[in-house]
């Protein structure tokens, strides 16, 4: 569950707090949140690449305020090949001739909290025929309504505040889901519309309405290749600890993407939160069984064995899982834990002291330390025998 997370930051709906973004590109680094506007930037991954070191980064960026100057540029530098495609097709003439790229024309007034402005100018285009137009009049609503509905300011919410707290309350919330929801109507494959809903049903706290609203985003979107943002989605609710929710999510995931490893690997990390771990054990055998070269697999199976005190097995993964991992600093981390399930598990000290000693921070050479009443079990270095 440690697979590298995505950062996105969705600018395309430019939910206030970055809630919504037209654009989605995705790259290999931290699970992020959003955008000035209701572009949210979700965290990334799933449990178990989605739970992970990197995903717990990810997800901290969710207290931010996207309606910040940083988050606006973040959201901006995010929109990526979606953005610019609404932005091509919402191009229409004005009542002045002159060219207006409508999903350029609001995000900046909704960075600046110019809400009277944004409403006044996107009300404004309700009368287009033009289904992107309309669809983008409706993004700009969306984050006009959200406004009101803040109920915590971003200095009053320190790195790592629960999503469980809602930022967003009352018939806002209500009114920008009216908006959303006439957006996609509109645009069902911009897939920041569909990431923006999900991000503002947890920015407000409505758990229970996620997993069917990621049901019906998953029918009705058709464009390109999405998973890893979809797993950004579910990721941002495991880091959250709602492993109910998450798992509902994964499994509507698991419906359209039933031979994928990574969402079989988290499914079954997922289980494993709520205590089901047999049935965790057969979906983290699968995926092992999809991807036998991925190390988040591996070492996520080697976990689910140690867990059910099978060590053979265990060991087996284990050290698969270091074999195949590219990732020097990821690869030193595992050698040690290798070290220290040789001395645990095992009761191979020496092995596991001169594991320990290679790769290991000194405070955790624990197999290297005499232990009464066999001192003569301390190992010595592989250079002094």
């Amino acid at each position: 569950m440690s697979r590298p997370s995505l950062s996105v930051a969705f600018l395309a709906l430019s939910l206030l707090d970055s809630v919504m973004g037209s654009a989605v590109p995705c790259s290999a680094g931290s699970n992020g949140p959003v955008p000035a506007s209701l572009a949210v930037a979700v965290p990334a991954t799933g449990s178990g690449r989605a739970g992970k070191s990197a995903a717990a980064d990810a997800t901290s960026d969710t207290s931010s305020d996207p309606a910040s100057p940083s988050s606006a540029a973040a959201s901006r530098g995010a929109q990526g090949a979606g953005r610019s495609r609404a932005g091509a097709q919402a191009r229409a003439a004005g009542s002045t001739g002159k060219t207006i790229d409508h999903a350029s024309a609001w995000p900046p007034l909704i960075n600046a909290r110019e809400f009277d402005k944004a409403r006044t100018l996107c009300e404004g285009w309700l009368g287009s025929r033009e289904p992107q137009v309309l669809a983008e009049a409706h993004k700009c609503l969306a984050n006009v309504e959200v406004a009101d509905a803040r109920v915590r300011k971003p200095e009053n919410e320190p790195p790592g505040t629960p999503a469980s707290a809602p930022r967003y309350v009352g018939t806002g919330v209500d009114r920008a889901l009216h908006h959303v929801n006439k957006a996609i109507d509109l645009s069902p494959n911009d897939l920041s519309i569909h990431i923006g809903m999900i991000t503002l049903l947890v920015e407000s706290s409505r758990f229970d309405q996620i997993p069917a609203a990621m049901e019906e985003s998953l029918g009705l979107y058709h464009g390109p290749e999405a998973l890893d943002h979809w797993l950004e989605a579910c990721g941002r609710i495991y880091e959250s600890a709602l492993y109910d929710t998450a798992l509902e999510m994964y499994r509507a995931l698991e419906k359209h993407y039933p031979t994928s490893h990574e969402v079989l690997e988290d499914i079954g990390m997922t289980l494993r939160r709520v205590e089901k771990n047999d049935e965790a054990l057969a979906y983290l055998e699968k995926a092992v069984d999809l991807a036998p070269e991925d190390p988040i697999d591996n070492r996520s199976l080697a976990d689910a064995y140690v867990a059910l005190g099978d060590d053979d097995g265990a060991e087996v993964h284990l050290r698969k899982s270091i074999s195949v991992q590219t990732d020097e600093a990821l690869r030193k981390a595992w050698t040690c834990d290798f070290g220290e399930f040789l001395e645990m598990r095992r009761r191979d000290r020496l092995s596991g002291c001169e594991i320990e000693r290679a790769n290991c921070p000194s405070e955790r050479w624990t197999a290297c330390a005499p232990r009464l009443p066999d001192p003569d079990l301390a190992c010595t270095s592989a250079s002094s025998r």
